[in-house]
């Protein structure tokens, strides 16, 4: 039997920084990178906010606040709907980019990363224009002044899951997997003591255990109910306390063993895992430990390191996936987390190519060792900044990336490819397809939506279900159709 497909995808909010002091508006700013946009075959397209409510949690609570709803000439300068599948968009005071729904955690890397490179072109066109560089864009998750902003995960999942096994499964998961997937932070802000390095960007923002918020009040388990498809049948799990990763083995790794997890608690084959006694404490615990061996203090007694969490973890994914076929890069990504984490054990510096946090660690300690320069040296929060520029001239990773430095699991021909061509085994592909053939007569698009102008009404063409639209299904549609009336005839006489 063909194992059940995973669905996946990623937010990522890019950090922007204009090089004139004069203009530092982060929302105007914002607006006029995405503004710069290259590629859209439908720039006229509309986002569609319909059925769309950020403010039910899982618990079927409703926070107070209004839904969003712009108008239709904010609505196009807000968002700018890709012919990948993916939403490139301003939210709040960032850029940020919205990949398309993908089925395997190596595919995320790839669309992930063409994300950085469409944003950049943002960048480059608007430096053409300007006649100057202007902006500065960074794939991270703090400005170094107070500011955090966002990089969240989505994964699918059961509705029939319980919401209470999913934060007993996760929890300690989201706390410990940082260890691989932590991006790496130059000293403390929010108001918390104050260390020279640490493993995660964002774990000093975080302040309770659940919530439904994402800004205020920053929860490690967030209780967004917004599921994008059949309510019935399936919720998104919107996963916010992960880093922006530059490197691909550690976006991999985040991603891949919290679907993994994900599929064990769905499956009811998790069992009982430790409780830590609080986990928001231990978030910022295990991101200053660098030395990887605090206790943390369990429910009921008892103390486990991150490591021996991380650990058993593993050891129930692989006895689960002993039992059961895992599709695309899965198997060989266990592997590699059994592998890192061995690593971790053993000699943490040999995951120097390969995990974000150490890989930044290494370079910047070795640059303040040749100058004489401690960890409080204003050096030391540029570099980590420069680390996450997505421009490659000027990012420190990339200028480790050209140096063959680090490891990657794609080539640079398998990312620019995913910057015009959508995943062909989800309904990002169905998507992706009209924005490509019809253009201008896409009046709007959402995750679970394309709207049609068909020269006679705007049709709305549902897309519940995440797993129809793919090439396979979708592309007998195509054939000989020219314009989107076609299109819908076909698809009411296949109804």
């Amino acid at each position: 039997m063909a194992p059940r497909p995973f669905l996946l995808g990623s937010e990522t909010e890019f950090g922007i920084s204009c090089l004139d002091p004069r203009e530092q508006n982060h929302i105007t700013n914002s607006l006029r990178l995405v503004g710069f946009c290259p590629g859209r075959p439908a720039p006229e397209c509309l986002w569609d906010y319909e059925g769309e409510n950020p403010l039910v949690d899982l618990f079927d609570s409703v926070l107070d606040g209004e839904r969003e709803d712009p108008d239709l000439y904010s609505n196009r300068a807000l968002n700018k709907p890709l012919a990948n599948g993916a939403r490139l968009y301003v939210d709040g005071a960032h850029p940020e980019y919205s990949s398309p729904e993908v089925t395997d955690p190596l595919e995320l890397v790839r669309y992930e990363a063409a994300g950085e490179r469409i944003a950049n072109s943002c960048r480059e066109l608007s430096e053409r224009a300007m006649g100057q560089p202007h902006f500065a864009v960074h794939k991270n998750n703090s400005d170094g002044k107070g500011n955090s902003y966002g990089y969240h995960e989505n994964y699918l999942v059961e509705k029939q899951t319980p919401v209470r096994h999913l934060m007993s499964g996760m929890i300690p998961h989201f706390v410990t997997r940082i260890l691989y997937c932590g991006a790496g932070k130059v000293g403390a802000e929010h108001g918390r003591a104050g260390c020279d390095f640490q493993i995660s960007q964002r774990a000093d923002f975080f302040e309770t255990l659940a919530e439904l918020n994402t800004m205020v009040r920053r929860p490690l388990f967030n209780t967004r109910n917004e599921p994008h498809v059949d309510p019935e049948r399936w919720l998104r799990l919107h996963v916010i306390p992960g880093d922006s990763t530059m490197s691909q083995v550690s976006t991999w790794l985040k991603a891949g063993t919290t679907a993994l997890i994900l599929r064990l608690i769905e499956d009811d084959a998790l069992g009982e895992m430790p409780v830590l006694a609080d986990p928001v404490t231990a978030f910022r615990e295990v991101s200053r430990d660098l030395n990887l061996n605090t206790p943390l203090p369990l429910q009921g007694g008892g103390a486990m390191t991150a490591l021996e969490i991380q650990h058993t973890y593993l050891q129930k994914v692989r006895e689960w996936s002993a039992r059961n076929p895992l599709p695309g890069s899965f198997s060989d990504l266990i592997e590699r987390w059994q592998r890192v984490l061995a690593a971790l054990d053993s000699d943490p510096s040999s995951l120097e190519r390969e995990v974000d946090w150490i890989i930044k660690r290494r370079m910047i300690s070795a640059y303040l060792e040749r100058k004489g320069l401690d960890w409080g040296h204003p050096r030391a929060k540029a570099m980590d900044l420069q680390y996450h520029d997505v421009n490659p001239a000027k990012g420190l990773y990339h200028t480790l990336r050209a140096r063959g430095m680090v490891d990657e699991l794609l080539d640079d021909a398998v990312i620019d490819a995913a910057i015009g061509a959508p995943p062909e085994d989800t309904r990002a592909w169905f998507r992706g397809q009209c924005l490509a053939r019809f253009g201008k007569a896409v009046y709007g698009v959402s995750w679970s939506s394309v709207l049609l102008d068909t020269g006679q009404e705007i049709r709305r063409l549902p897309m519940a279900d995440p797993f129809r639209g793919t090439r396979t299904i979708a592309e007998p549609l195509f054939e000989g159709v020219t314009s989107p009336a076609e299109l819908v005839a076909r698809l009411e006489g296949n109804a």
